[in-house]
């Protein structure tokens, strides 16, 4: 077998050369592997990036979509507002009454109060009476304050 030989110096010249390869190799490999390191966090970054975009812009189209709903809600709320409003009027009340309950209004009220003055009654009895009197008194008193509204009037 053919081998080559190596010429040497006693500089050790040759052993030089080698440990030049072997750390140009450990300085290029250092370099990509820095690089491949870069890379990655900037991809991460990027990432990072597109995503919180992506959650932003999917929020907004939801608060639209939401504010849309508060809109159309609001709108009918306010029609059924209105809708209460024309139902409990007093003259759609009394439309009713008349028309499909056939209502009328009295003719003419006559209240008659019986006064029974007998001599066999007894105090207690007479006490419990003219209490009932005085409360039916401050009763009719509060109503008369407050006031009373006829069918058709407005009070």
């Amino acid at each position: 077998m053919l081998q080559t030989s190596y010429k040497y110096d006693y500089n050790y010249n040759n052993l030089k050369n080698e440990d030049k390869k072997s750390k140009n190799n450990r300085s290029v490999t250092r370099v990509v592997f820095t690089y491949l390191i870069v890379i990655i966090i900037m991809g991460t970054c990027i990432v990072a990036y597109l995503s919180q975009t992506l959650t932003i812009t999917h929020l907004s189209y939801k608060v639209n979509e939401l504010q849309n709903e508060l809109q159309k809600i609001d709108k009918e709320n306010h029609e059924l507002s209105l809708e209460l409003a024309r139902a409990t009027s007093l003259s759609k009340i009394e439309k009713i009454a008349r028309n499909e309950l056939h209502m009328v209004e009295p003719e003419k009220t006559e209240i008659i109060v019986l006064n029974n003055n007998d001599t066999d009654i007894s105090n207690k009895n007479k006490n419990s009476d003219r209490d009932k009197i005085f409360f039916l008194h401050f009763i009719d008193k509060i109503i008369d304050r407050i006031g009373t509204v006829k069918a058709g009037s407005r009070k």
